[in-house]
């Protein structure tokens, strides 16, 4: 590409930007209106980038109704902790990671990323919402009663859970390590690493997943898991936890 044809695309680009903030509606209450200032700013970020960086570690608690049985968390990147404890309330752990224009942007998209909370009668949401300008990512650390039910939604975070009621996966994948859980792991895990130690029972339907059941993994009778690799599938149950089950048929252990 010559020097015309680049020259050209950006004359195109600044003409565009020029028209949008022209003919974009009127700012609602709060928004700044336009300025050559602003613009001139725009085509800066836009030329140079986040090139700065920001962490910020915030933490809080939330009161937690006897009623409540179940958390759902929503966390689609980074790492997620559960730890069960003896105790009433949620406690919650937020480091955030994330790129800005200049420091001072940095830091604000990073306190702009927090864990919000909902309730829905016996349940409570506990999702990460994030900034729209920059790139977050964000540890989260949750500790939770040791009653409570889990439901882990999609995500690729590296996940570690122990000590509480039970876990429900949706779909995940990545590296993820449940143990002392008094009730059951269940539900889908595609592609990644799984290991289960220590729980009450195991029932999971897995999609190129490596799964470890360590001694103790499976309690009860519920001792079922599933792989499938396209374009065949297996299945296989348990009178005993299983040594080992991957990607490829599940062995049970020697006698």
């Amino acid at each position: 590409m010559g020097k015309r044809e680049l020259l050209l695309i950006v004359a195109f680009a600044i003409a565009g930007a020029i028209v949008y903030q022209v003919t974009a509606p009127a700012p609602a209450p709060g928004e700044r209106s336009f300025s050559p200032g602003r613009l001139i700013d725009n085509i800066r970020r836009g030329m140079r980038g986040n090139r700065a960086s920001a962490d910020v570690a915030t933490t809080s608690t939330e009161a937690i109704d006897a009623a409540v049985t179940e958390l759902r968390v929503l966390l689609p990147t980074g790492e997620l902790t559960i730890a069960g404890e003896d105790r009433q309330d949620l406690g919650i752990e937020l480091e955030v990671h994330s790129t800005g224009y200049d420091d001072a942007e940095a830091q604000r998209l990073a306190r702009e990323t927090i864990v919000k909370i909902d309730r829905a009668g016996g349940r409570m949401i506990a999702e990460a919402k994030y900034p729209q300008e920059g790139r977050q990512t964000a540890n989260l650390t949750l500790r939770v009663p040791s009653r409570l039910q889990f439901t882990i939604e999609p995500t690729s975070a590296r996940t570690r859970v122990a000590g509480v009621g039970g876990v429900e996966l949706s779909n995940s994948r990545g590296e993820s390590e449940f143990k002392q859980i008094a009730g059951r792991v269940s539900g889908n895990y595609r592609g990644g690493e799984l290991r289960i130690a220590d729980a009450r029972g195991v029932k999971l339907t897995t999609i190129g997943t490596d799964v470890r059941l360590d001694s103790g993994a499976a309690r009860s009778a519920d001792r079922s898991t599933s792989t499938r690799s396209a374009p065949t599938s297996s299945s296989r149950s348990w009178t005993r936890p299983p040594a080992f089950c991957g990607s490829t048929p599940c062995r049970a252990p020697s006698p």
